[in-house]
């Protein structure tokens, strides 16, 4: 039985009973779960503790024209990202 309100230690005894040479995927499938289900030790206790981020807007007046040249972007998101908050997109 998993407990729900440890996800961490449930996935480590799933790993551990299925062998150092256990593929993790195949080992967390009996209990329903895929390699996406996965968590770190540490990542319920991690929290931001600063301030809200400020928006795209903020800084605009920053970096009016900056060149910016971006390789390997995938989808181009960030690309657009920084063209809103007003660098110069050049390749």
């Amino acid at each position: 039985m998993l407990d729900a309100a440890a996800p961490f230690s449930n996935q480590l005894r799933l790993l551990e009973a299925a062998g150092p040479d256990a593929v993790v995927g195949d080992a967390l499938a009996p209990a329903g779960l895929s390699i996406d289900d996965l968590v770190y030790e540490n990542s319920n206790t991690l929290k931001w503790a600063g301030g809200v981020p400020d928006g795209i807007s903020s800084f605009k007046g920053a970096v009016r024209g900056i060149p910016i040249v971006s390789f390997f972007t995938g989808c181009g998101g960030m690309d657009l990202g920084f063209e809103a908050a007003g660098f110069a997109h050049r390749a």
